[in-house]
């Protein structure tokens, strides 16, 4: 009898562990979640939630908030990004939290573009493009981190003397061949960067068709109003 009940309660601890197992959200679906967040409040949110984890992603996760709040403010956050992706230890999305800690180190130069130290700044572009470029040397077929790149990328071109369109047209070649998998917030994503791309070389019909596949692909996602500013001044 005393057998058959230890092994009962051995058989709950059993339970109970897998019970946890099962229900602990994925690692990539929590990343995807921050990546995808822009609201300020939110992002705060993850990293209350996460920077005292004893989770081994936690500073990953952080990282990543700070990263999309560096976003929307470059000096208040970025040096933050930096020192919590740097904190990450783990293997299995090493690759992820080297190109978000480049990407952010191209925002502490944006941080430092404000304040005036444009030879700062330009050391801190030069140093993130080193460390986003690793990343994809090392995890090429990353579909995460081959986004933030071209995202990246372009805003860099767009927006300083810095030429990254042909890293972005290698990634946007790469997600190319992928596009069929993709959903159709991606898609969107991917004709987005494309248009932009195609503006900056002053291809002026191809980028009117990416922007137009933009809207139609994801017509009330955040890439449709940004295609609708873009196509309203290509068309004045």
């Amino acid at each position: 009898m005393k057998k058959r009940i230890i092994i009962f309660f051995s058989f709950l601890i059993f339970l109970f562990v897998c019970s946890i197992n099962c229900y602990a959200e994925d690692p990539i679906n929590i990343i995807e979640k921050i990546i995808d967040t822009e609201e300020e409040q939110d992002l705060l949110k993850f990293v209350e939630l996460y920077k005292s984890s004893n989770d081994e992603n936690a500073p990953l996760y952080v990282g990543l908030a700070y990263h999309n709040l560096s976003l929307i403010d470059s000096i208040k956050y970025s040096s933050f990004a930096v020192d919590w992706l740097l904190k990450y230890n783990g293997k299995k999305f090493y690759s992820i939290a080297l190109a978000y800690r480049g990407s952010a180190v191209t925002l502490v130069a944006n941080a430092l573009s404000k304040k005036g130290n444009l030879i700062g700044a330009a050391s801190k572009l030069d140093e993130g493009f080193k460390l986003m470029d690793k990343a994809i040397k090392e995890d090429s077929s990353n579909i995460i981190i081959r986004f933030l790149r071209a995202e990246n990328g372009i805003e860099i071109t767009e927006t300083t003397p810095f030429d990254r369109s042909k890293i972005v047209e290698e990634d946007l070649n790469f997600l190319k061949d992928k596009l069929t998998n993709f959903s159709n917030l991606q898609k969107a994503q991917y004709y987005l960067i494309l248009g932009r791309l195609k503006i900056y070389q002053k291809k002026i019909p191809e980028a009117i068709s990416a922007l137009k596949q933009v809207i139609k692909e994801a017509p009330d996602s955040k890439y449709a109003k940004k295609a609708k500013q873009l196509l309203a001044k290509l068309e004045d």
